[in-house]
């Protein structure tokens, strides 16, 4: 068996396979996390399949998947010598851009694995389906490989379940004073616009009573956070009017947290 088909057989291994992982399969070098998903993967509508599979969010709601992606140089690619591959749970799920990949190349050789297939953090977004329409996939990586900070570091051979959440945002609290809202997964550019103690902008739809928050210095509907809509926050609206302020808690790579000054007690 080919060192690539190993590892293909390492992100998917059978019950059986998961025990022997250890003292059976190739390690591989992982790319050091950084946090930020900045990285998109291409070609990801020609594996919607896959990807689905992977995500398994067949009730219409849209993915949040936090995984391990395997990128593999593809030396036979007749499309482009350069071609990396992004493989995922041993499906393949697209391939580095045209740009991104002869840059990803250099840095293996540099980091002296060049040819060698390595792995990286990955999010999964999207996918879901609204008014009929089914949307794609997002595929990103944690990869900065051009970044001097951004090295390769040992990488357990240990398999691990992708972490699956739901897409929807959720109120929770850590003590009777202290309330917050958790939006699962942001897009980039909304990310870059969250300051920690900032405040958030709310809105309130008056057709329906939805309220859509805002990250700090938002303008012309840009830089949407989320929708608390009134089907799963029915007294939100209300809530809002007896609110001192809304500000930016915390952003832990595509997840921000909002904290809600002045939450009427129960």
């Amino acid at each position: 068996m080919s060192l690539l088909r190993s590892i293909v057989a390492l992100m998917s291994p059978t019950p059986a396979q998961k025990i022997r992982i250890e003292a059976t399969a190739p390690t591989l070098k992982h790319w050091r996390p950084s946090g930020s998903f900045t990285t998109d993967v291409v070609g990801e509508s020609h594996y919607f399949d896959n990807i689905r599979l992977i995500a398994m969010n067949m009730d219409g709601d849209g993915a949040v998947v936090h995984c391990t992606a395997m990128l593999a140089p593809e030396e036979e690619n007749p499309s482009d010598p350069n071609a990396v591959g992004v493989w995922i749970e041993g499906k393949k799920v697209g391939h580095l851009s045209k740009d991104e990949a002869p840059l990803f190349r250099q840095a293996l050789t540099a980091a002296g694995s060049a040819l060698i297939p390595t792995t990286c953090d990955a999010l999964i977004h999207g996918g879901g389906t609204h008014d009929g329409r089914r949307y794609n996939y997002s595929v990103e990586l944690d990869l900065l490989p051009t970044s001097q900070n951004h090295q390769l570091s040992s990488a357990s051979p240990t398999y691990q379940e992708p972490i699956r959440s739901s897409p929807h945002p959720y109120i929770f609290t850590q003590d009777p004073d202290q309330h917050f809202i958790a939006i699962p997964c942001v897009d980039r550019a909304t990310i870059a616009m969250c300051e920690i103690g900032e405040e958030v902008q709310p809105w309130t739809k008056p057709s329906n009573g939805d309220v859509y928050l805002f990250a700090p210095g938002s303008c012309a509907g840009q830089g949407r956070l989320t929708v608390l809509s009134t089907q799963r926050f029915p007294d939100f609206a209300t809530t809002l009017e007896r609110l001192e302020y809304l500000t930016i808690h915390a952003v832990d790579g595509r997840k921000v947290i909002v904290s809600m000054t002045g939450f009427p007690a129960e």
